[in-house]
């Protein structure tokens, strides 16, 4: 029995038969040294299916999130959310996510206090902290609405994994992981730029934070149709503008720090007073005037229309979510933790010449509005020169449209068309996870060591799904005519 096991070793061990004097031992030595390498490598295998099986159980799970929101209509829309339940909130530092938390009425009893339009401190915390909670969804007294039920779905199918606060729940729960999921929904414009289009960059004046935003894919900014972020929802919670110094702490409030994105509902004469603009007398709504063409049949002018998203209220045109630019906003999207902080650093000019380092003070999703409209971008959509002759070979017409140019009302030249065109306006939800993961094994002998001196053995996953909004599909007009505004003949 000894002789077959030593025969079966040798094998094994890839050791050449011997005759003569024979080495007793080399077996064993080799076998101690490669032992704790196979064990790595075994448990290093079971470590990757267990990441790949998470990974693909979170972008399932961002899927499961967007698909529900991508039907969730009527009273359930993202434009009928209770605002008040936006921004994430921890009892007793509320104020690290709303700015604007100190100056909320405490009691029912203080000046100004309104149960719908300025509810109490205590209010607001309780509904906040509430519509987070899924164990109270079909508590009567629980808010429902588009963001919580997206969020339930998906914290329902995350099982046996779980999204968490607490750094000792995450070490001590099996599959629990401290992370955060991200709401957000957006409306997108397709607008023409160049001039007599939608919106004239020359102008308007390209926007200063971000120069190429009327540019497409391809670099072209005239005569050409671009996807524009016109909204973001839940407005009050959709951009970043609190900056923190990195050498003394001091938190800069906007105006005397620039923004760091424009405001989603503010498109045209981004970061503009009102006051240069006659038609825009509100201040939040950009307006185009149009003047009576003919005064003498009495009617009153001129008319203006929004051409960015409005509301009609009480005869004036209101933006459902703009916010003044000296208005403070630190989170981005509806988040279920609030622990994903977003990590951008900038210089910052201080006024005298010089600059200093300091950081975004902004939890919540990392995408903006610019990254939203970069990947919607139809890069390489106008065919090359060979795919129009191909596509011509099949219909001579293809890629070309009849137009007036004598205005008679009857189409005679024939002209090329920018097929981006007929790209749709459209909604788009985006969901966002992050989560730690952290090693199955973590403390295993020999194995966990290695990993812990690398990242204490910890990972960060993120993915996100987008799905189509059809709700928030925005249905901005350009270039109305008085007939249109007076449904004149």
């Amino acid at each position: 029995m000894r002789r077959i096991l030593r025969k079966i070793i040798q094998i094994l061990d890839g050791t050449p038969q011997t005759y003569g004097k024979k080495q007793r031992g080399q077996s064993v030595v080799e076998l101690a040294l490669v032992t704790p390498l196979l064990i790595i490598l075994l448990v290093g295998l079971v470590e990757i299916g267990w990441f790949a099986r998470n990974y693909l159980t979170l972008l399932e799970v961002s899927r499961v999130g967007a698909r529900r929101g991508a039907v969730l209509s009527g009273e359930n829309s993202p434009l009928l959310w209770n605002e008040w339940a936006s921004l994430y909130s921890i009892p007793g530092n509320e104020a690290s996510y709303d700015p604007y938390w100190n100056t909320y009425p405490v009691f029912e009893t203080d000046p100004g206090w309104d149960p719908v339009n300025q509810p109490t401190q205590s209010k607001i915390l309780e509904l906040r902290v509430k519509v987070r909670n899924c164990n109270l969804l079909n508590d009567p007294n629980t808010y429902v609405g588009f963001y919580n039920l997206v969020l339930c779905q998906m914290l329902n199918s995350l099982d046996p994994l779980s999204i968490v606060r607490d750094p000792a729940v995450a070490d001590s729960s099996f599959g629990a992981g401290l992370g955060d999921i991200i709401i957000s929904v957006f409306a997108v414009q397709m607008v023409r730029t160049g001039p007599g289009s939608d919106v004239d960059i020359n102008l308007n004046a390209a926007p200063t934070i971000y120069a190429n935003e009327f540019k497409d894919a391809d670099g072209n900014d005239k005569d050409t149709w671009v996807p524009v972020v016109v909204g973001r929802y839940p407005t009050r919670a959709n951009e970043c503008n609190v900056w923190r110094r990195v050498d003394s702490g001091q938190v800069l409030l906007p105006p005397a720090v620039p923004p760091y994105e424009r405001d989603p509902f503010d498109y045209y004469y981004q970061n503009d007073s009102p006051l240069n603009h006659p038609g825009r007398p509100d201040g939040d709504v950009d307006l185009m005037l149009v003047n009576d063409p003919d005064l003498s049949d009495g009617d009153q002018g001129p008319l203006a229309y929004p051409i960015e998203l409005a509301n009609l209220i009480n005869g004036q045109f209101v933006s459902p979510g703009f916010d003044p630019y000296d208005f403070a906003e630190v989170q981005r999207g509806f988040v279920y933790t609030g622990l994903h902080q977003v990590e951008l650093t900038a210089e910052l000019d201080d006024g005298s010449g010089g600059t200093f380092e300091a950081e975004l003070v902004c939890f919540g999703s990392d995408k903006t509005v610019y990254w939203v409209q970069d990947m919607l971008q139809a890069e390489g959509f106008i065919m090359s020169d060979s795919e129009i002759a191909a596509a011509r070979a099949i219909d001579p017409n293809f890629g070309y449209e009849m137009i007036d140019t004598n205005g008679d009302g009857t189409p005679d030249t024939q002209v090329e068309v920018d097929q981006r065109q007929y790209l749709v306006n459209q909604g788009v939800i985006l969901v966002e996870i992050y989560w730690e993961h952290q090693l199955l094994l973590r403390d295993f002998p020999v194995f966990s060591p290695i990993l812990n001196m690398v990242n204490d053995g910890k990972a960060e996953i993120y993915v996100w799904s987008a799905f189509p909004a059809p709700t928030v599909v925005p249905e901005i007009r350009y270039n109305l005519t008085w007939n249109d505004l007076t449904d004149e003949d």
